[in-house]
């Protein structure tokens, strides 16, 4: 594809056939080339914000504040509803701090999430964590106490994509606050297993290394959603280039859950876009998938649920 006005347009087209509001921030890792549209307003972030409370963790494990293999107790009343699996086991179950943390991105659990919360000493820490880099519309606001979120998401947590763009290329250049910080986040994202939103027309897979599968691109991403929102951010790896990225949305008519969501597939158009885009011309085609909604020639995406 041509050069980053020539993406934005298409993405500016995208965002016209949106029921709702897009946002999108995206960086070359190697050449720093920058694509954006409407980046810099602050979306609720959903579970995305996950991602910055794994950093804050891994750093004040760094620093001595808090032991990765210290073992927890979930009681009965740290149960929350919403994504994950710690919601359907019995209290009293031990696991250590480190898997809390695995759980909380892997399958983006909200009980997990709450826990690794409380053993940063709370919600302040996240924030102090963001501001030391730099990173100021990245905010969490609450824990996963959805008696205090009610019905609007933004109540848990927002960023801009700039700034979750920002922070996922710390994490790919090593900078978020170190490298071995840095490298244990890109690790543990490279386990996340909901790849149905920016990668989902891109020929990656969370299970590959287990089916030993080799794969052209590999990526480190968590997702996050809520009725109406969808959202993204990652690392994508390819031919020793790659690119970091954020995408949001939020407004959407859709508000179901259905695998064919608006978001989820304006997501995946926008992730369609970026990997062809910075796919290497001398690498053959861009390893992505099809789809009549990657064919469409304009109109409404818009849900008829």
């Amino acid at each position: 594809m041509g050069a980053a006005e020539d993406i934005q347009a298409e993405i500016a087209r995208i965002a016209d056939e949106f029921s709702g509001e897009i946002s999108v921030a995206a960086t070359n890792l190697r050449t720093g080339e920058h694509v954006e549209f409407n980046s810099r307003e602050a979306f609720p972030a959903s579970s995305v914000i996950k991602v910055p409370i794994l950093v804050t963790l891994f750093h004040r494990a760094e620093r001595g504040a808090v032991h990765l293999d210290r073992r927890l107790t979930m009681h009965e009343e740290d149960r929350v509803p919403g994504s994950g699996v710690l919601k359907l086991l019995s209290g009293g179950l031990t696991l250590t701090v480190a898997d809390a943390a695995a759980l909380m991105i892997a399958v983006s659990d909200n009980t997990a999430a709450n826990l690794v919360i409380d053993q940063l000493g709370g919600i302040a820490e996240v924030n102090r964590a963001m501001t030391e880099l730099g990173l100021h519309s990245i905010r969490l606001k609450n824990r996963l106490d959805f008696d205090v979120i009610g019905r609007d998401i933004a109540h848990l947590g927002v960023a801009s994509t700039n700034d979750l763009d920002t922070l996922a290329q710390a994490i790919a250049h090593r900078t978020a606050f170190s490298p071995a910080v840095s490298e244990a986040c890109e690790k543990l994202l490279s386990q996340q297993q909901y790849l149905d939103q920016v990668l989902r027309y891109v020929s990656v897979a969370p299970y590959a290394e287990e089916l030993r599968i080799v794969q052209p691109v590999v990526s480190a991403s968590k997702t996050g959603f809520y009725p109406g929102v969808r959202n993204d951010m990652g690392i994508v790896r390819f031919r020793g280039t790659g690119f970091t990225y954020a995408a949001c949305t939020r407004g959407s008519d859709d508000t179901l859950f259905a695998p064919e969501d608006e978001g989820e597939v304006t997501n995946g158009r926008i992730g369609h876009l970026l990997l062809r885009h910075w796919w290497p011309e001398d690498a053959g085609p861009a390893p992505v998938a099809d789809s009549p909604y990657l064919r469409r020639g304009g109109g409404s995406m818009r849900s008829s649920t």
